[in-house]
């Protein structure tokens, strides 16, 4: 690791530390896929944060933020470098779920429920969505 790299990483390490000091804390929105870190300055502000940049006024002004070193070391601090995949929980990236339908078929006391599933678009994936 050069001097650079080193620096980097402990500018990271400082203003992570300044992040928890200040209690900000990470969100992942399983439905728009994103992280969110809270704002240590306006109470329930989150800014978007990625692991290239965040939408604070900090990063747009010094090109680094406590909220975007918190999530470079959330993410160096895995086993892995690569992030977990963030499959939806719902249907697992197929974009569609079975949702379970059923009828009563026949007459009074002889009759009897059927049941059956139909693949609906995932709510969760596609919120613009009308499941059928």
């Amino acid at each position: 690791m050069d001097s650079i790299q080193q620096a980097e990483l402990e500018t990271i390490a400082r203003l992570a530390a300044k992040a928890w000091q200040k209690g900000i804390k990470l969100y992942f929105d399983c439905n728009d896929r994103r992280h969110y870190a809270s704002s240590a300055s306006t109470p329930g502000l989150l800014h978007y944060v990625t692991l290239i940049s965040c939408d604070c006024a900090g990063f747009a002004h010094h090109g680094r933020c406590m909220h975007y070193s918190a999530l470079q070391l959330a993410f160096l601090l895995m086993d892995s470098h690569d992030p977990e995949p963030t499959e939806c929980p719902q249907c697992h990236d197929s974009g569609m779920v079975e949702e379970p339908r059923s009828r009563w078929v026949g007459g009074g006391h002889t009759g009897y429920r059927s049941e059956w599933t139909v693949q609906v678009p995932c709510a969760a994936c596609q919120p613009g969505e009308v499941a059928a």
